[in-house]
Formats: C-alpha cells, sequence, structure tokens
C-alpha cells in the first residue's frame, strides 16, 4: 500500500489496512503516523542539501532539449540556488558547481547541481546551450543589471560519486570498474570511428555528465571535444578488460612500452565476477569485433604525431620513431605498421618529419637533409 504524505510516496506494511489509515484511523493517530512518515523519508532520503530553507525563491527560465526534433523548448520554474556567500559544493577546471533545489508539482522540489563556466573561460552562450545536449537543461536567471546569467543542470545523484576516466587520458587506478572503460570502447566502435563517449563518472553504473569526442565535428560537444587527439589519449591509457572481450571488441594494439600496468580483475573489479561473464553468452560478440577490425588506423596515426611532438614525453621531447614513420607515411615508403592506411603523398610534409628526425640526431634523417642541401637530392614540393 501506498501513501501520499509531504508530497512523497512512501511503502508502508500492510497490517495497516486501508481503512485504517483512510477512514478508522483516528486524527490524531493519522497526524502522528503522517509526521513518523516525514521524519523517515528525511533519514532515508540523507538530503545533503541542508541549509536551503534560508534561500529566496528565484524564478528562471529553463531551456530543456529535444534530441528528436532538434529544438530546444523552454517554460518557466522556480529554484533555490546557492548563493555566493555559501561554499560551493565541487569546483572543475573550467566550471564552477553549486547546489541547487528546483521547485515540481507533485514532490516539493529535487536536488540538482547548476553549473557556471569560470570567468577566465569567456563562455558564450552557444557554449552552455552545446553542453546541454549531454547534461539536463539550461537554466537562465536575470541578473540585477538587466542582463542573465546561464547555468547547464543536471539532477544530483546521491552516493559514492567515483571519476572513472576524463577526456584528456585519464583513468581511475583506484576503484576499478569494467563496465565504463567498455562502455567508451564500445561507443567508438559503435559509431564507426566517428566518436567516443568519455568523461565517465558517477555513482555506479548511475553516470553524469560525460563528454563526446568527434572525430567529425571538432566543434560539436562542447570545449571539452578533443576530437581525434582525445580518442587517441584514451586508448593510451584505458585498460582492455574482460568485459571488452566479452562484447567481442579487440584489444588496441601498442607497444610494450606503452601498455598500462596489468591489473588482476578478479580481486580488482567493482562490477562484475569472471565467472558470470563466463555464464553468459554473447551472440553479437562476432559483428563487433568484425567492426574493430576496421579501426584504429586514425587513431595510430593521430597517436604518431603526438609522439613525435612530445606529447607523451616528461621532456617535451618529440619521438624518433614516430618522426621516421611520418616520413615513410608522406613519402609512400612500404612499412610494416599501418599497411592498408591510405594516404597521399606529400614530399614536402615528408622532408619536414625528417628534418625534426634529424634534429634528434637519427642517422638516416641527417643524411637525407644534408643530401637535400648538398643538392643531391631532389628538393621537396
Amino acid at each position: 500500500m501506498i501513501l501520499r504524505s509531504c508530497s512523497h510516496f512512501v511503502y508502508y506494511p500492510d497490517s495497516l489496512s486501508h481503512h485504517a489509515v483512510q477512514g478508522h484511523m483516528a486524527e490524531s493517530v493519522r497526524s502522528k503516523f503522517q509526521r513518523s512518515v516525514r521524519k523517515l523519508i528525511r533519514m532515508g532520503r540523507r538530503d545533503s542539501f541542508v541549509g536551503f530553507e534560508e534561500q529566496p525563491i528565484v524564478n528562471f527560465i529553463r531551456h530543456r532539449y529535444d534530441a528528436v526534433k532538434d529544438v530546444f523548448v523552454k517554460d518557466e520554474v522556480k529554484a533555490m540556488l546557492e548563493t555566493n556567500t555559501l561554499k560551493v559544493a565541487l569546483e572543475g577546471a573550467t566550471r564552477e558547481l553549486y547546489r541547487i533545489k528546483i521547485m515540481t508539482k507533485f514532490r516539493g522540489s529535487d536536488n540538482y547541481v547548476a553549473k557556471r563556466y569560470k570567468s577566465h573561460v569567456q563562455a558564450t552562450d552557444e557554449m552552455y546551450f552545446t553542453d546541454c545536449k549531454m547534461q539536463s537543461f539550461v537554466l537562465e536567471m536575470a541578473t540585477g543589471d538587466g542582463g542573465k546569467q546561464l547555468f547547464t543542470a543536471e539532477k544530483f545523484v546521491q552516493g559514492d560519486y567515483q571519476k572513472h576516466s576524463s577526456n584528456s587520458g585519464f583513468v581511475q587506478e583506484v576503484h576499478h570498474r569494467m563496465t565504463p572503460h567498455a562502455f567508451s570502447h564500445f561507443s567508438y566502435v559503435h559509431s564507426k570511428g566517428r566518436l567516443m563517449i568519455v568523461d565517465i563518472q558517477g555513482v555506479g553504473d548511475l553516470w553524469t555528465d560525460p563528454q563526446i569526442h568527434s572525430v567529425e565535428d571538432e566543434h560539436a560537444f562542447g570545449v571539452g571535444n578533443l576530437g581525434l587527439t582525445g580518442i587517441a589519449k584514451f586508448f593510451r591509457t584505458y585498460h582492455y578488460n574482460p568485459l571488452c572481450e566479452w562484447i567481442g571488441l579487440i584489444p588496441f594494439q601498442q607497444s610494450p612500452s606503452d601498455l598500462p600496468p596489468s591489473i588482476d580483475w578478479e580481486e580488482a573489479a567493482h562490477d562484475w565476477k569472471l565467472s558470470d561473464l563466463a555464464k553468459k553468452k554473447n551472440s553479437q560478440r562476432p559483428f563487433i569485433a568484425k567492426l574493430c577490425s576496421k579501426l584504429g588506423a586514425d587513431v595510430h596515426f593521430q597517436m604518431a604525431k603526438m609522439y613525435e611532438n612530445g606529447v607523451f614525453s616528461d621532456d617535451g621531447r618529440g619521438d624518433v620513431e614516430s618522426a621516421l614513420f611520418m616520413c615513410n607515411l608522406y613519402s609512400g615508403i612500404a612499412r610494416d605498421v599501418l599497411r592498408d592506411y591510405k594516404m597521399e603523398e606529400d614530399p614536402g610534409k615528408a622532408f619536414e618529419h625528417w628534418l625534426e628526425a634529424a634534429k634528434e640526431k637519427e642517422h638516416t634523417a641527417m643524411h637525407m637533409v644534408a643530401q637535400f642541401y648538398e643538392g643531391t637530392l631532389t628538393a621537396p614540393n
């Protein structure tokens, strides 16, 4: 049986019959019962949004994104927003996070997190509405000077909040779970290499505030979209795990020196037991494996450029082997790596990479550059 009290729905034992609650329960007993229920609700919700009773109720315009029609729909809501005098709940590199209670018709209020870009970001309205496509909605609040302040907002998730990955290669090394990284890898494969969903964080399997890397549109999905660079950084750091194998995902090939530390998933995993995976069948595994076999060359190419530019080195120095690989790629020279990767020959770019390798005192590159300057090698176009 269900009792509606304090704008919440809660269960109470069937031993309290319908007649006892609705008709034959004395008014004083009913009041005591309802007070007890309200107390249980407060205890059960473990509401961390305390101190909001003194906050003023503010009118907001809410903009919600309709993904089917690709339009924004707006309405008006009332909410209590954490003020600047209160401590900011959480903080990221580019955004400030504030607690906010949005008034609802049936439940009294719902807890959300409102996010605002920091002043150094110089955010535009378009950035907020782009972020909205990956979150819940945009809140627009009128300011005292006749302007407006925008926030993105999403539902507050109560519990042990964990960040499993970022948009630039970070992977959780303490609280190991197979699902988040398998999901990111799968999103890349399922989109046929066009997209990847990263920055996985939340409570359990309830995730929030993701980031999408897009290969085809670097301006989509906000400032955190790093495109192919972000995808390459993910593959360089993530852990291929038994859940990836069960789905049918093929490991991303890396040199032994780049492989992350091995993990005993039987002991470390917080979400799946290997024995449970062994019992489950996956009919889609061959299809996923076939998709994987056709992907990854562009990521390897991007990773080679990043190695050459010293992105992954502690001292910022470029990698000579990567520079030579780029030379062969632009020169059309036969190679063992990425043999099926097609690229139009470009002697000018090839020479640029020969020059970079020569600066690192690579003998073959030094010889090629010397021949060019002596006039015995055809000048690049």
